[in-house]
């Protein structure tokens, strides 16, 4: 194959040099000529890539793009894997006929929490008298027409960490569901729970949700418990200094200081 000599430019166009393997130089005529030829009796050769020279400049952008690709393909399954939630064992059949429909609502909280390692503790409040603003969620397929009960966790830019709320001392007849969020849209809805879920949270801002289940005028309202708890990734429940948990006042719509849950696994 022929190859441009850029440095050995003739100032007459008819004779500008090209130079074949051999370091033979021609003029511009008779190297179509040999083209000529060479293609007649099929004797046009491949450079092998070993033997081509690059452009240092070229080489070093090209290796920097391949590594910028590279640790991007690694780390994007990482980071879409952190979030992970569960539900509990007390799973309910889903309503005969379900339908969803998306809601963008208020989610203005009745109270902001921030997530620490460590925060463990309980609200006791009454969703009755409460609004409604909120009909069903696409994580779970019921019907959730009582009034809802929002709670803001703010989890720090940079913290990992495992975030477990549960329900407890309803009334039998009542059926409050809890839900998670990560937006004031029902779209954002994470996980769909009848009494306790389980989520791996990073950094960002989520919404805990308190909702009655029914639908038209049967709905569900009433009072509740709501235990959380936020701990390392890893680290069971019965590991976690019980302490005296915090409680959440109604009538003063405070949350008292946090007990202890800040046990690593070793």
């Amino acid at each position: 194959m022929m190859l441009l000599d850029q440095s050995s430019k003739s100032e007459n166009r008819n004779f500008i040099q090209y130079r074949d393997r051999t370091g033979i130089r021609f003029p511009v005529r008779d190297m179509l000529d040999l083209l000529g030829k060479a293609r007649t009796e099929g004797q046009f050769i491949r450079t092998p890539l070993s033997s081509r020279r690059e452009n240092p400049d070229m080489s070093l952008f090209r290796n920097v793009l391949l590594a910028c690709c590279s640790l991007l393909l690694w780390a994007g399954p990482i980071s879409a894997a952190v979030l992970h939630v569960v539900g509990g064992s007390d799973v309910k059949p889903p309503d005969p006929g379900f339908v969803y429909n998306r809601s963008v609502f208020d989610c203005t909280p009745l109270l902001t929490l921030p997530l620490n390692i460590g925060l463990t503790g309980s609200l006791v409040d009454d969703t009755t008298g409460g609004t409604n603003l909120i009909d069903s969620y696409p994580c779970a397929p019921w019907q959730e027409m009582g009034p809802e009960h929002i709670y803001r966790l703010d989890v720090a830019a940079g913290d990992t960490l495992q975030f477990w709320a549960g329900l407890r001392d309803m009334d039998p007849d009542i059926d409050l569901d809890i839900f998670l969020l990560n937006g004031c849209d029902t779209d954002s809805c994470l996980i769909g729970a009848n009494t306790e879920l389980t989520a791996d949270l990073t950094g960002g801002s989520y919404y805990l949700i308190i909702d009655g289940a029914g639908s038209g005028s049967n709905f569900a309202e009433g009072p509740y418990t709501l235990d959380i708890t936020a701990r390392y990734i890893g680290v069971p429940p019965e590991i976690c200094d019980p302490g005296e948990p915090s409680r959440w006042i109604p009538a003063r719509r405070n949350w008292s200081s946090p007990a202890t849950c800040s046990a690593r696994t070793t």
